[in-house]
């Protein structure tokens, strides 16, 4: 993003308000944690405020401008007192290595080179290893002078208690549904069914639900499904068939597996709260949801969660995708019992 004005983003703008006033002032905590569904714009969100902190207009109330060489160099990754710290390229897991840690603590040992504020921006959180995320945790309390952190997280349960207790947690609320058809039709998609809500609310990922369109969903809720319905040789045969090749190469659709669960999921608690099926994210399985749910509690839908909640655990921890798709089909056929084999 070139221009990082309000009219750019998508909800949250008395969030971003607040962010500016206390960038503005210079109250900002010395390290945030910005968490909220993918997609919501939490990453754009902190360029955004780097951007407004350390731009040079004169006038603080066209901050962040959008023309000059701060504004210009943050977005593209070339300022160099904001830092942005992702997964290591060297490592085959998706992981945040104490290495990398390590490298950041020796930069952060020279002095900002020309901002207000140097930004350490640590996207996803979660991915830091126990041994990073400890190596970190004295200096995202007490950071350098003039130096502070952003945290970006969509699992911030996944961080260490010890981060989140040192961080100030800025939680990105879901975009209205209403607010969030008219923004993708006005770049020309036609929404689905159900997007919203698969999309959690985050603008990103409902962009790209759209664009991959309503089939490619349907076709991965009913493969998931028909793998869950059958017998053990076609769960095996289901996991196998997505997690040939590569990690990188099968680690998205293990990926797209779990949004699937994860969208059936919320889909199980709406039932189970009578709540209007207009508002499913899975709107052609709702016989097959409301069987699922007449013998399952709240107690067997947390269990439920709880599997996938283990399997993306599993994933960050590398362990291979078949075996992650394996546990967490055999997981969820022993608690939904002969109601898996219930008709959509």
């Amino acid at each position: 993003m070139q221009v990082g004005q309000q009219s750019e983003f998508l909800g949250n703008a008395e969030l971003r308000n607040q962010l500016l006033q206390m960038g503005h002032d210079g109250s900002l905590h010395p390290c945030l944690l910005f968490e909220g569904v993918v997609g919501i714009g939490k990453a754009t969100t902190a360029r955004w405020l780097a951007q407004a902190i350390n731009c040079e207009d004169e006038n603080r109330h066209n901050r962040p401008c959008g023309g000059c060489w701060s504004c210009r160099m943050i977005p593209e990754g070339q300022h160099p007192d904001v830092i942005e710290l992702g997964p290591d390229p060297d490592k085959v897991e998706s992981i945040i290595s104490v290495r990398q840690a390590r490298d950041l603590l020796s930069q952060l040992t020279v002095r900002v080179h020309s901002a207000r504020r140097r930004l350490i921006i640590i996207d996803p959180a979660e991915a830091m290893t126990v041994e990073a995320a400890n190596a970190l945790l004295k200096t995202m309390e007490e950071p350098p002078r003039d130096t502070g952190f952003i945290l970006i997280s969509s699992r911030p349960a996944r961080l260490l208690a010890t981060v989140r207790s040192r961080s100030q947690r800025i939680r990105f609320s879901p975009v209205p549904s209403n607010d969030l058809v008219s923004w993708l039709q006005n770049r020309g998609l036609a929404p689905f069914p159900g997007i919203v809500q698969q999309a959690g609310g985050g603008p990103g990922r409902a962009m790209r639900l759209c664009e991959a369109g309503q089939s490619a969903h349907v076709a991965l809720v009913q493969g998931f499904v028909a793998a869950l319905a059958g017998s053990m040789d076609g769960l095996l045969a289901y996991g196998e068939s997505l997690t040939g090749g590569a990690r990188s190469t099968w680690r998205p659709k293990v990926d797209d597996v779990m949004n699937c669960a994860e969208s059936l999921l919320r889909d199980l608690v709406h039932i189970h709260a009578r709540g209007n099926e207009a508002m499913l994210a899975n709107p052609t399985e709702v016989n097959r949801l409301s069987a699922w749910c007449a013998v399952l509690d709240f107690g067997g839908i947390e269990r439920l969660s709880e599997a996938v909640h283990a399997a993306r655990s599993d994933l960050g921890a590398n362990v291979h995708g078949r075996l992650v798709l394996d546990t967490l089909l055999c997981s969820w056929a022993r608690e939904l019992g002969p109601a898996r084999k219930a008709e959509a």
